[in-house]
């Protein structure tokens, strides 16, 4: 077995290793059917194709990978019948430090088939990196620690189904209840992009229904089955799909509607050192009320922006749209009755 070959941490052997690391991944998980050319990686990496063909020659010479090159598909291709331990990377005590912190982070995971995976992988290389000069684990979660909001669980057959299904773009057809269905209903769609949203994740898709990009909470799919469909090329861009969002809530792009606040003098400390929108205005004078301008998704209007406009109570004063204004007046009124009325205990 060859030895295990340690690579200074340099930027110049750095970025050599994640060129071959993105090599060794693209050949070991090669499926029956699949071409790995030197155009391919160059692509791929961005490079041109001396350089693939440079990390080819240190991955088989230097650090004795079985990789071989298949004349008639003129492909190369990883034999798994020969044996190979993956060449370790020196880690500076301050990077492992990070490690340590990013396994910690791991937590946010939780509830997803995600967390699981990442531990593993974690405890793999701690294994690999473990030393009579490693940092003490436990002064480092005494003095980091990550605490974030409930997360709603996510099924791991959904999870892995959908991930293969865009792996190797197919149709998936699901059983589908949004927040404010009675029941639920089979779509069927076609899988761009899965994004993690505030510690929940969504499922960003072209709906053959409504012949549109669409948003599903994971978390409220009840089954999901990959087709032999083969899915269509969209031109999608997850930056711009993700551009229009309130906290959890995500809206189709373009489609908003501008909200005007009006925040008493005693919160505006807590209303400026945060970030509330990408594209908020504030204005604040002294000894005057904070006006905080933004655009939200339309249909998040009377859902999660209206709840996160309850939540100041009376520091804030809705000034536009009247409608909203309206509406959460109502709610006030609403929830004075309910607390005018004599409590019923069981």
């Amino acid at each position: 077995m060859p030895r295990r070959r340690h690579l200074p941490p340099g930027e110049k052997h750095r970025k050599s290793f994640e060129r071959i690391s993105i090599i060794y991944n693209a050949l070991d998980g090669m499926q029956q059917g699949d071409r790995v050319t030197c155009a391919s990686l160059a692509e791929t990496l961005g490079v041109d194709i001396r350089t693939v063909l440079r990390d080819i020659d240190t991955m088989r010479s230097d650090m004795g990978m079985p990789i071989e090159y298949n004349q008639c598909e003129k492909s190369y291709y990883y034999n798994h019948s020969r044996e190979f331990e993956v060449p370790v990377v020196q880690v500076a005590n301050r990077e492992r430090i990070v490690l340590i912190v990013a396994e910690m982070m791991v937590g946010q995971a939780q509830g997803t088939p995600l967390s699981r995976s990442l531990k593993s992988l974690f405890h793999k290389i701690r294994i690999r990196h473990e030393d009579s000069s490693a940092l003490d684990r436990r002064r480092i979660k005494r003095l980091v620690s990550f605490h974030g909001q409930p997360v709603r669980l996510v099924s791991e057959q959904v999870w892995t189904r959908l991930l293969e299904a865009m792996r190797k773009p197919r149709v998936v057809t699901m059983e589908y209840q949004g927040l404010e269905d009675k029941e639920s209903c089979t779509r069927a769609v076609e899988p761009l992009h899965v994004a993690c949203v505030e510690g929940d994740w969504y499922l960003l898709a072209y709906d053959r229904d409504k012949s549109g990009i669409r948003y599903f909470a994971l978390s409220r799919i009840k089954s999901l089955l990959r087709t032999s469909t083969k899915a269509r090329k969209h031109r999608f861009n997850p930056k711009t799909a993700l551009s229009n969002r309130f906290g959890q809530s995500i809206g189709l792009p373009g489609k908003t509607t501008t909200v005007v606040l009006e925040f008493a003098p005693e919160v505006t400390d807590e209303i400026k050192e945060r970030k509330w929108h990408a594209e908020q205005q504030l204005e604040i004078q002294p000894g005057r009320p904070a006006v905080l301008s933004m655009p939200v998704p339309t249909d998040a209007l009377y859902h999660s922006v209206k709840r996160w406009i309850l939540g100041w109570g009376a520091m804030v004063k809705v000034l536009e749209p009247s409608e909203l204004r309206t509406t959460i007046l109502n709610e006030y009124r609403a929830a004075l009755r309910r607390h005018e009325e004599p409590a019923v205990h069981p």
